[in-house]
């Protein structure tokens, strides 16, 4: 793996009409990945997300209310 640098990147997490947004330092690096983006511990602590792998759901606040993001299957 190769550090190629860090990136400032705003994040919006968005179940609409809810959304989530803040900036997130994220690193670049020259590797061959099924993902765009891995979240870390961290980032999810700093946004309070919870997340459930059996059902398919991330669980995030919004400023009304907590907000909740499916996975839709085709």
């Amino acid at each position: 793996m190769l550090v190629k640098g860090f990136i400032d990147i705003t994040v919006t997490i968005s179940n609409n009409p809810k959304c989530y947004m803040l900036q997130h330092t994220f690193m670049m690096i020259k590797m061959k990945l099924v993902y765009n983006a891995i979240l870390g511990k961290p980032f999810l602590h700093k946004i309070s997300i919870l997340i459930n792998t059996m059902y398919l759901a991330i669980k995030f606040p919004t400023n009304k209310k907590m907000a909740t993001m499916r996975e839709n299957y085709i």
